[in-house]
């Protein structure tokens, strides 16, 4: 399917499904690990979520791996990781997940972004909805 979002367009493998909240919209990432930026949801829910990434590119190296953390403080003492996608290489870039998961999704939630082999820049688009 195709996902659509303040006018950009981006082509996907996986069904865009969900009206979730873009929480890496389209970035360039040149430095790893890449963590993105703290998103405050207003508090914890209990039926988990979907999420999915997008990877449009990746330079260089032979793999990246995306994941979602969350934390009940900000990330100042508790940092869990969420969910991770499949790491993504060079020859599946421009590839697409969807990964479910189920319980309790804190309040604070944040992207990370990591390579393997050297790669140099992925462009990476991620999104969660909360269930």
């Amino acid at each position: 399917g195709d996902f659509f979002l303040s006018g950009a367009t981006y082509a996907s493998d996986v069904a865009w499904d969900f009206k979730g909240k873009l929480y890496l919209p389209k970035t360039t990432i040149s430095s790893f690990p890449h963590s993105g930026t703290i998103t405050n949801d207003g508090g914890s829910s209990s039926s988990g979520g979907v999420a999915v990434v997008q990877v449009v590119s990746i330079t260089n190296g032979t793999n990246i791996t995306v994941s979602i953390r969350d934390s009940n403080d900000n990330f100042s003492g508790d940092d869990n990781e969420l969910l991770a996608f499949t790491a993504i290489t060079t020859a599946s870039a421009r590839g697409a997940q969807r990964v479910t998961v189920a319980g309790t999704v804190e309040r604070y939630l944040r992207i990370n972004v990591a390579q393997t082999g050297g790669v140099t820049q992925a462009v990476v688009v991620v999104a969660f909805e909360r269930s």
